[in-house]
């Protein structure tokens, strides 16, 4: 797109200059949001193919550590994992405790969602809680302790 609009490159249209050209073709797949106006999305466009360089321009950082691990792996190295990941591995015990800790938990929230919500009546909170009884009545036990029976 940059270069096509390069005023300096090869004519695109006879009748237009070769910025005006690229805007015409490439505005709907680069920007098409429907809260603009089209001279918005005109003015967003050409906005964009002005300072292009540095709209995607690629940080030194990153461009160096992505240089280095391609690098490597052209070398045969096999690539450092130990940077910066976004996942941890974890024991599968340690992750069933978490995930059935972190269950109970929006259990009980929504449980104490239905028993305080005070715009729901009497007969459908019953009922809300007569079904999360029959689906969960261990969590139903813990939070309504001895009174569970009365609720119900």
């Amino acid at each position: 797109m940059a270069l096509a609009a390069d005023p300096r490159g090869i004519k695109l249209d006879k009748e237009m200059e070769n910025r005006l050209a690229v805007k015409r073709s490439f505005f709907r797949a680069v920007l098409h949001n429907k809260a603009l106006s089209k001279e918005k999305e005109d003015l967003m466009v050409v906005f964009m193919l002005s300072n292009i360089k540095d709209i995607f321009k690629i940080p030194g950082a990153l461009h160096k550590g992505v240089s280095d691990k391609l690098a490597g792996l052209v070398q045969g190295k096999q690539p450092d994992v130990t940077g910066s990941t976004f996942c941890q591995q974890v024991p599968s015990r340690t992750y069933t405790d978490s995930t059935k800790k972190t269950t109970d938990q929006e259990l009980r929230a929504l449980l104490n969602s239905i028993h305080l919500d005070s715009k729901i009546s009497a007969k459908e909170r019953k009922r809300l809680l007569g079904q999360f009884y029959q689906a969960h009545p261990e969590i139903f036990n813990q939070y309504f302790g001895e009174s569970a029976v009365s609720v119900l």
